[in-house]
């Protein structure tokens, strides 16, 4: 009974791929007049053709004069809302120009689609969205934390294909739920075999959607102010959510059948939601594309208008126009930044331009106690941290270059590489290594070279590397792991210290791994620390060397001194609460004279083996949360949720690898 493709009258045509034509790129800003009125002007679309007319001569007499006489075509220049207001004023500019190439004859602005939406995704997410309704059930952001869609982020410009999609999800479930509400059902089965039973089913479900649509489809909260907050909040954001999500996926409908009508109805739409949610430049910028159709063009220019707004790459489904644009742009923008930036052939790396700046010459190294010095002529300085990042601006075009995933695959960490394929494939690959490393700076040794392979292919191996000088292995260390047969496996794991045991039942044979950890207990192994840091003064006292300093916690420009105290709370007689205070009551009583002597504040950092504050700990968390809501500009229960989240990660780690050990010990103990 659905639907998949709703047919239009240009169904066919628009299942055609498109022919796109790059017609170069202008290194111009389309949002600056002057740019547009130097370059604009040659692309103005004319034809020239020459006609002889009779010019009438002295005498009475004419004479044949040849003339070139320009005709001009009609087509639809997009761009977003910005672009097009500068071509309509660069028109407004030139009205009274004298030829038509610089009056920009032929161009009629038309706004695309997908800055549209991002536009109508915004006008959603401010309605909708917010990071303080977590506690509230049915919200976007309570939904969002619900199904862990950690992508989907309150500025929608910066990942606009993941929000798009979370409001696809949470549409869908809120039509399913809609349904099941109007059609008196239980859950998904019952609503089918309800519609079913029926005897007419596609009537069946076609009057459900109806009475669907009256009874929960509306803008009227958009439009309407004084309506807002007049009945059940719960129902009228319900409501919204379901009727402003249904707009965007019939907007994303239409356009993926390119349907011009269906895209016209919805700027209908767009044009009163933008003006009720005072987007003026957008809500403008509908009223000329509906009065471009319906009144100002002839009906040829407005049908190509309508129609030529899509573009078919694929085959598959239609895409605005001005999204494959757009990708062409960037990536001649990163081609033309490649260009305009010598030595670093990698348009990807950010910092390219950096890199270039510090090691265009070569850098000092200075010798401790010497006036004199060194010139690094090779490589990147020792501990320098920009060297990962001239590994992949140097390695990846390298990469680039040896890349063919039918044949081999590759792995790349920094200047060691490694590829997976056929043993002639993996000889090819080398030999290219060799080839096109040099060009880029990579110098590979074939004695440090190793192929890793099964005892059955060793021989096969040794003739297909014997000639260059590489060692054939059965197992290898990679990258902190190993490669290769089991036996090496063994030894290699046992040598690092991990245990491994095999548990036989009658069902199968099982191989457990597990990491081995230290034998220390949380606070044995703090106390260590702290023995190391603390030392008497001269009085006799336990000096401070606390565990860390925040200035300006509890009072501005003094220092809080705060020290860490992890203990086990598995006491029988006595409380967690009761143990905790009781660690702190010890260290305040221990410290305070080194406290007063210092002028500062001090917090002892009080937390049980399983995770949980103590009171002055969680004095402390609240107020640095506190402080940087305010500095951030954000909720208090948004920061609040960081380092509990931060604390949950941090423990369950903590308890998984323990209980992991333990229980490979008494394994180990029992057998």
């Amino acid at each position: 009974m659905a639907n998949h493709h709703i047919e239009h009258q240009y169904s066919k045509n628009m299942a055609l791929k498109s022919e796109v034509v790059p017609l170069g790129v202008l290194l111009k800003n389309e949002n600056v007049l002057n740019d547009i009125l130097d370059e604009l002007h040659k692309y103005v679309p004319r034809t020239t053709t020459m006609q002889t007319i009779d010019v009438c001569t002295g005498g009475g007499g004419t004479t044949a004069v040849d003339i070139h006489v320009n005709t001009f075509s009609h087509i639809p220049l997009g761009g977003d809302q910005l672009t097009v207001a500068r071509i309509r004023g660069s028109q407004r500019v030139e009205f009274n120009a004298e030829n038509g190439d610089e009056r920009l004859e032929g161009f009629f602005p038309v706004i695309e689609d997908w800055h549209t939406k991002m536009c109508f995704m915004e006008v959603i997410w401010k309605r909708l969205y917010n990071s303080c309704s977590g506690m509230d059930a049915g919200t976007l952001f309570q939904l969002r934390e619900v199904i862990n869609r950690r992508n989907v982020i309150s500025d929608v410009t910066k990942d606009l294909t993941a929000c798009e999609e979370f409001m696809e999800l949470v549409t869908t479930a809120h039509v399913l739920t809609a349904a099941m509400h109007v059609a008196g059902a239980s859950n998904l089965t019952d609503l089918s075999s309800k519609i079913l039973s029926k005897e007419n089913p596609t009537a069946a479900a076609t009057s459900l959607v109806q009475t669907l649509c009256r009874q929960m489809v509306t803008i009227e909260f958009i439009m309407d102010k004084s309506t807002c907050g007049s009945g059940d909040r719960v129902v009228e954001y319900a409501m919204e959510t379901l009727s402003l999500g249904l707009l965007l996926l019939e907007f994303k409908d239409s356009i993926r059948e390119g349907d011009g009508y269906r895209v016209l109805r919805c700027w209908k739409y767009f044009l009163l939601i933008f003006r009720a949610t005072q987007h003026k430049n957008y809500c403008i910028e509908a009223l000329n594309l509906l009065m471009q159709y319906y009144y100002i063009l002839p009906q040829r220019y407005a049908e190509q208008m309508l129609w030529g707004r899509f573009v078919n790459n694929y085959l598959k489904v239609q895409l605005p126009i001005w999204v494959p644009t757009k990708h062409l742009k960037q990536y001649n923008k990163w081609r033309y930044d490649d260009y305009n930036t010598p030595n670093t052939p990698v348009k990807s790396i950010k910092g390219k331009r950096f890199l270039f700046n510090t090691y265009r010459g070569y850098a000092s190294l200075v010798l401790q106690g010497s006036s004199e010095s060194i010139l690094s002529k090779e490589g990147v300085s020792q501990g320098d941290p920009l060297s990962m990042l001239m590994y992949a601006a140097a390695l990846t075009p390298l990469i680039a270059s040896l890349t063919d995933p039918t044949n081999w695959s590759q792995c790349w960490y920094a200047d060691d590489s490694a590829c997976a394929a056929k043993l002639p494939k993996l000889r090819e690959w080398f030999d290219n290594l060799c080839k096109l490393g040099p060009a880029y700076g990579y110098y590979p040794e074939p004695q440090k070279t190793v192929v890793v392979v099964d005892e059955v292919d060793e021989a096969e191996a040794n003739a297909c590397f014997g000639d260059i000088g590489v060692k054939v292995s059965r197992g290898q260390r990679y990258l902190g792991g190993f490669i290769g047969d089991p036996e090496g496996t063994k030894h290699y794991v046992e040598a690092k210290g991990i245990v491994i045991f095999v548990e036989k039942n009658s069902a199968s044979n099982m191989l457990l791994i597990v990491k081995k950890v230290a034998l220390s207990l949380l606070p044995q192994r703090h106390n260590e620390v702290r023995d190391a840091l603390e030392a008497d003064d001269s009085s006799g006292r336990p000096a401070l060397i606390a565990d860390l300093s925040i200035r300006g916690v509890w009072q501005p420009q003094t220092a809080a001194l705060l020290d860490v105290r992890v203990v086990d709370t598995d006491y029988a007689s006595r409380t967690v609460d009761a143990v905790l205070c009781s660690a702190e009551q010890e260290k305040k009583r221990k410290y305070s004279a080194a406290v007063d002597d210092r002028r500062a504040s001090f917090t002892p950092f009080v937390v049980s083996v399983d995770g949980v504050l103590g009171h002055d700990a969680q004095h402390l968390m609240k107020r640095l949360c506190d402080q940087i809501a305010v500095k951030w500009e954000k909720s208090h229960s948004e920061v609040m949720g960081w380092p509990a989240a931060a604390k949950y990660i941090i423990l369950y780690m903590a308890i998984w690898s323990s209980s992991l050990y333990f229980f490979a010990w008494e394994r180990l103990h029992d057998s």
